[in-house]
């Protein structure tokens, strides 16, 4: 429902920042409703994910300039919407440079600080910063209705995908050698 909550109504291209259960739930709804997803994360295995399931693109911005290489993706152009999953002073700083003149930030994250941003960028860009904390009785009826059944396999995949990694996991620590020190 939080995810119907922060999407609805997005077009074009949209970048999710933060690619974890909350944003990555946002990105498959995207891509769902058509969008041109791309996906930012430090972490290669959300990354991965992402891509399987439903990002058109995805960036480490930890390796890359991941401002620049969107860039350069869209031909020069900038997006409409950031939805923004990790709300901190860089992702704010970052939203800065890839959104078009009008574009909006959706701002999910709950910061663990209070974010500083660039309140001039925003005013001559005519950028819009929204926030979205909770949802509403209809953004949660709607999700209903992706259980119910119109919800892309995407979900059934992911929650797969979580599976297999968990088995993975479970398989490499059994691998790991025992520690054979004893506790006195």
């Amino acid at each position: 429902a939080f995810a119907e909550h922060c999407t609805n109504g997005l077009s074009g291209n949209v970048v999710v920042i933060g690619l974890g259960a909350i944003g990555l739930s946002c990105a498959m709804l995207l891509h769902y409703h058509g969008c041109n997803v791309i996906g930012v994360d430090i972490q290669e295995h959300q990354l991965q994910t992402a891509k399987e399931l439903c990002c058109d693109y995805v960036f480490n911005s930890r390796e890359t300039d991941a401002a620049a290489a969107i860039r350069e993706l869209l031909g020069g152009k900038r997006v409409d919407y950031v939805v923004d999953a990790v709300f901190n002073e860089w992702s704010l700083g970052f939203n800065q440079k890839i959104l078009k003149k009008g574009g909006t930030m959706i701002e999910i994250g709950v910061p663990l600080a209070d974010p500083k941003v660039n309140t001039l960028v925003l005013l001559c860009r005519e950028l819009k910063l929204e926030t979205r904390y909770l949802y509403s009785e209809i953004d949660f009826l709607r999700a209903m209705e992706y259980r119910n059944g119109s919800c892309p396999s995407a979900f059934h995949r992911y929650c797969a995908i979580r599976a297999d990694m968990k088995s993975e996991n479970l398989r490499l620590q059994a691998e790991e050698p025992r520690s054979t020190t004893s506790h006195k």
